[in-house]
């Protein structure tokens, strides 16, 4: 298992604290203390042998307008893994349950009302280490004109080899508008 997690030095020179137990439990809320202009997440990335990757790192919102789509990107510090969720032309999402669809079926641009989903994470012994989604489910616990939190999970599929992975987390991101 290769864990990608915070690097404290960094943390702290953003001035950053970020409060994760050590097993991703989405029913809690994820708490994201500190000045930083940003949020945090947590994911777990499961990969087809069961080797699983554990990140948390930054979180940001981006989209407001109906015409937009809306995203949020978590992404590690150095940004060499991270997580991208995209919806579809409604702006900043309500609270509720959304489906995540296929990314190919899509073309990569979010359908109306649904959500996407694509990202890196580093197996030790897997190929699948970008993925796209495939199916899968986001829940959005609280949105407003400041931050966007929410739970996720979702079965993605490595464009180039083919194989599966299974991802699940949690968010707190920081509204940036667009």
């Amino acid at each position: 298992m290769r864990k990608i997690s915070f690097v404290p030095r960094l943390a702290s020179a953003l001035g950053l604290m970020l409060a994760v137990p050590s097993a991703t439990a989405l029913a809690q809320s994820l708490e994201c203390d500190g000045p930083a202009p940003v949020g945090c997440y947590e994911a777990t990335v499961t990969g087809p042998s069961g080797e699983t990757a554990q990140m948390s790192g930054f979180a940001q919102s981006f989209g407001s307008h109906a015409e937009d789509a809306w995203q949020a990107r978590l992404m590690t510090p150095g940004g060499e893994s991270g997580i991208t969720l995209m919806h579809g032309g409604a702006g900043l999402p309500s609270t509720g349950e959304y489906l995540i669809e296929d990314f190919g079926a899509h073309a990569g641009k979010p359908p109306a009302g649904g959500f996407l989903a694509m990202g890196t994470a580093y197996l030790d012994a897997s190929a699948a280490s970008g993925f796209q989604s495939v199916t899968g489910t986001v829940v959005i616990t609280a949105s407003s004109s400041s931050w966007v939190e929410g739970t996720f999970t979702c079965e993605g599929r490595d464009p180039q080899s083919g194989a599966t992975v299974t991802v699940e987390g949690r968010f707190k991101a920081k509204h940036q508008g667009m």
